[in-house]
């Protein structure tokens, strides 16, 4: 199934797509609209194709490269969210996009991650806690609640710390 497939041959479309690209000797700088939502994290150029928003660097990668296929992803090797050159463009799975900002480090974890209420250290004096007190009261002391203690105990949150 078709996810997004653009016209290469309409004049209109590139002369309008183009008049928002900044080409540099590497990335390619989007200058047109930007979605406003920090939901994801990170902000992407924005280009209204057939009255819809569309990621800016889709339209680029369809404009050079061809079709996006429903569950593909378009990756950057830059980085540059903003960056609609084709060369810095590859298509992937979610996986395969995950995969390469985990290889890259940009994956935060653990204590490093924006919203961790809890330090490495205090991971580890909860496990040493387990089976002395209740799990009930370790969420006390670390002001978090039962089933977030139960979840890091349990091994489904902050996996991968303690080995």
């Amino acid at each position: 199934m078709v996810r997004l497939k653009v016209n290469k041959t309409d004049k209109d479309l590139l002369k309008r797509f183009f008049k928002y690209v900044l080409k540099t000797d590497s990335c390619w700088y989007w200058w047109g609209a930007v979605n406003t939502s920090r939901k994801r994290g990170r902000r992407y150029g924005l280009f209204f194709y057939e009255g819809k928003p569309e990621y800016a660097h889709r339209i680029s990668y369809c404009l050079h490269k061809g079709e996006i296929l429903a569950g593909q992803q378009i990756m950057h090797s830059c980085d540059n969210p903003f960056c609609v050159n084709p060369a810095h463009l590859s298509i992937g799975t979610a996986q395969d996009n995950s995969n390469d900002a985990k290889d890259k480090g940009r994956i935060k974890k653990w204590e490093n991650h924006g919203r961790a209420k809890l330090t490495n250290q205090q991971i580890e004096e909860i496990f040493s806690l387990d089976g002395l007190v209740t799990r009930k009261a370790i969420a006390a002391k670390y002001n978090v609640s039962a089933t977030n203690i139960s979840s890091i105990l349990n091994g489904k949150t902050w996996k991968g710390l303690r080995g």
